[in-house]
């Protein structure tokens, strides 16, 4: 489900690995989960071509913590899991034109 550099089972990686790093990100024609933009481009040697817009219905966010999946248009709402309620970091905020069209 999730790919990349992970050092633990709740999707972390080498890039971002503090208590609150358990958001992983999905792609559109991709059905893996990449816990940061690094880890999706050290496995397909490129940047993400394709994303959904920030404003999209599509569940392409999962909880390292609890596993559900999250609509698009939820997660940029909120700094939490709607579902278990784990802390999410709030500095992905700053980085959500590298996994969402911003339109």
């Amino acid at each position: 489900m999730i790919r990349g550099s992970l050092t633990d089972h709740k999707g972390r990686c080498i890039h971002y690995n503090s208590d609150v790093d358990i958001v992983s990100y999905r792609f559109p024609n991709d059905p893996h989960y990449y816990p940061c933009f690094q880890c999706y481009e050290a496995i397909h040697g490129h940047f993400p071509r394709n994303k959904y817009n920030i404003s999209s219905e599509e569940h392409a966010v999962v909880c390292g913590a609890c596993k559900q999946t999250i609509a698009i248009n939820e997660y940029v709402q909120v700094n939490h899991c709607p579902h278990c309620h784990h802390q999410f970091n709030p500095g992905c905020h700053d980085h959500f034109h590298l996994y969402f069209n911003m339109n």
